[in-house]
């Protein structure tokens, strides 16, 4: 084992966003001065958008480790730095065929464009629960998210009354929007993406 940590390097091929950008979009209540700074860890001084991120955020970590999907977890600093080759998003040394969106309101748009050239270049994304339509350069209702993210997912997936919405381009690239459940996620990157590894016996206990 000491030798496979010194002499080995990680490798997977999902990626979760971190959603911090869109948590302080909604972090107006906590920096008020209605909130003491003692209380700020307290969830109920939140905005509940910020809630629901964190908490769907919280959510995706668990089920994707549940279900035996290993990833590794960036912001928009690594997304920007980020580059695509082939297929792939290339981060440093690390290569992802996937990246899993949590609830999002707002969204840089350099981050939102590379997402694009991922899905068009045949990469899969899939997101939940909401999609933005903000971004902190322009704040509310940026037509150029909304527009990039129709590109993404289609013109009515954030409304569709069905478990998912999705598409998929000439190179081979899937979008997919989950409406709600965490664990129908997680499904479709079974369907759609291999594993490195898969447990295929054992028990959980």
């Amino acid at each position: 084992i000491s030798y496979m940590n010194g002499e080995s390097r990680h490798v997977t091929n999902l990626l979760l966003y971190y959603p911090i950008t869109s948590v302080w979009a909604h972090a107006d209540p906590v920096f008020s001065n209605k909130v003491n700074y003692y209380e700020i860890m307290n969830p109920k001084v939140w905005n509940s958008t910020a809630n629901l991120v964190n908490d769907y955020y919280s959510r995706l970590i668990l089920e994707l480790t549940a279900r035996h999907w290993d990833h590794n977890i960036a912001d928009d600093y690594y997304l920007d730095k980020a580059r695509i080759e082939g297929k792939e998003l290339v981060i440093g040394n690390q290569r992802f065929s996937a990246v899993v969106l949590p609830p999002l309101t707002t969204l840089r748009r350099a981050t939102l464009k590379k997402l694009i050239d991922f899905y068009q270049a045949g990469g899969t994304i899939l997101g939940i629960r909401l999609l933005p339509d903000s971004s902190p350069e322009m704040g509310g209702n940026d037509a150029a998210i909304k527009e990039g993210i129709a590109r993404l997912f289609g013109a009515e997936a954030g409304g569709t009354p069905r478990a998912y919405a999705g598409q998929q381009n000439a190179k081979g690239g899937r979008a997919y929007f989950i409406a709600s459940e965490v664990g129908k996620l997680v499904d479709m990157l079974d369907a759609q993406l291999p594993k490195d590894v898969q447990v295929v016996e054992g028990s959980d206990s």
